[in-house]
């Protein structure tokens, strides 16, 4: 994506952390892209490059997959005609490749559709309508770290990534380097059953389990049934997390588990800024561990400075129980797809 008259790309690291501050102003409803942003800023996860209108006062911010022509877009609304002019000017964006626009809010959709029309001569798609669910960060920081009889929540391993990246629904939107990529910087987490980990105990640390925060993850629940007892008192202690032991991730707050492992539950830090991709194997299912994953992801993000969102597909009502957990609907999240000339 080169520069051209209309946009600029931000390359400084101060720059970035320039515009993190001015999106907090617009939180939580530019949760996505603050993410992103924020993840450019702290990071070398090399996945995302920011762009910026040449005009100094605007605050559009327009980010670009480094592989792809995948774009997230923040857009106040009374800059939407600075919006379409840039889209319909630019030779910044190749409208001959497959374009998609995510983090759309309702207002921007017509705008987007038409000018992607207009600049690839083929008919845009809605890709994707989701829902972002929001959780506060004092909620999510004053989340105590849980400990389970059964199994323990780790950063994936190797094999788990591409466990996680294989059974991704929507895998085409992004290579597995990116993920990987992304994998080092931010939190993937799985459950791993105690059983597994003794195979591989050496590896890993097993923790025993302490009283105070101890359960049995089937007495969780990802139907949006009450948190495990005495949860609920204990929400404003602060959590601290130990140090990574693995020197190729970064100080995530979990420990690595085993290469060789698979998960029986696995969610990630997602391309477009928010946590997604939260799966339970089948034969696993019913337990709970998709709550024992959101409750230790919330602290592990919050930790990190990023402002807690889950997508969530409108057709998955099992998701919609994070608003058990004091999750926020947020709004509706439109992804609008320029698919390519092939395709049509």
């Amino acid at each position: 994506m080169a520069t051209d008259d209309m946009l600029r790309k931000v390359e400084h690291k101060a720059e970035m952390w320039k515009l993190k501050g001015d999106l907090e102003k617009a939180l939580p409803n530019s949760v996505c892209v603050y993410n992103l942003v924020l993840l450019c800023a702290q990071t070398d996860a090399d996945t995302h490059a920011i762009y910026v209108p040449r005009d100094e006062t605007s605050n559009i911010i327009i980010i670009k997959d480094i592989t792809r022509e995948n774009l997230s877009v923040h857009c106040p609304p009374e800059e939407s005609a600075l919006l379409r002019r840039i889209f319909l000017e630019t030779s910044a964006i190749d409208f001959s490749r497959p374009v998609l626009v995510a983090n759309l809010p309702e207002d921007l959709v017509p705008l987007v559709k038409e000018v992607l029309a207009a600049r690839g001569g083929r008919n845009p798609k809605d890709y994707i309508d989701w829902m972002i669910y929001y959780f506060p960060r004092d909620l999510a920081l004053s989340i105590p770290k849980m400990t389970y009889e059964d199994g323990e929540v780790l950063q994936l391993g190797e094999a788990g990534l591409r466990h996680l990246y294989d059974t991704w629904s929507f895998k085409d939107l992004a290579p597995f380097s990116v993920v990987e990529a992304l994998w080092r910087h931010t939190p993937f987490l799985g459950f791993y059953l105690k059983e597994d980990l003794v195979r591989a105990k050496g590896t890993v640390t097993i923790h025993d389990a302490t009283p105070s925060n101890t359960s049995s993850v089937g007495t969780l629940s990802c139907g949006g049934d009450p948190l495990p007892s005495g949860l609920s008192e204990d929400l404003k202690t602060t959590t601290t997390f130990p140090a990574s032991n693995d020197a190729a991730l970064a100080d995530l707050g979990f420990p690595k588990a085993p290469p060789d492992l698979f998960p029986a539950a696995w969610v990630g830090f997602g391309r477009a800024g928010v946590a997604g991709q939260l799966m339970v194997d089948p034969a696993h299912s019913g337990r709970g561990l998709s709550s024992a994953l959101v409750l230790a992801l919330l602290p592990a993000m919050a930790s990190q400075g990023y402002e807690i969102g889950f997508h969530v597909e409108n057709s998955n009502w099992i998701s919609k129980a994070y608003a058990g957990h004091g999750a926020q609907t947020l709004f509706r999240d439109h992804w609008i797809y320029l698919p390519s000339r092939s395709h049509l």
